[in-house]
């Protein structure tokens, strides 16, 4: 996705028909929450999670979509599901708790 060009990027993933897939849900909910849609990207990130539990990118930026609406807390147990999930040394169980520790709302 490249930056700042969300909505193409909606366009793209919806033409794929597939928002059954988490990768496309995901990234969806990712577009939407960049474009400063968050019920809809809500939505998404949801529908990923239902697709697949244990993809630990969406619970990543769903963890930073809780952390831009000011619920660090929610953003924690995202962390945790991360950690449960893939440990303290994935990618995702990193960037999450960089955000977390360091106060940032978003990336």
């Amino acid at each position: 996705m490249r930056a700042g060009r969300y909505e193409e990027a909606i366009a793209a993933f919806t033409a794929l028909d597939a928002e059954d897939d988490a990768d496309v849900a995901n990234y969806l909910g990712f577009a939407h929450r960049k474009a400063g849609r968050y019920a809809q990207s809500q939505v998404w990130y949801e529908k990923a999670l239902a697709a697949d539990p244990a993809h630990t990118r969406t619970w990543q930026y769903y963890g930073m979509w809780h952390l831009e609406n000011g619920n660090a807390l929610k953003a924690q147990d995202h962390l945790e599901q991360i950690r449960l999930i893939c440990g303290t040394d994935c990618e995702d169980y990193r960037l999450l708790r960089e955000a977390i520790v360091e106060g940032r709302t978003s990336y």
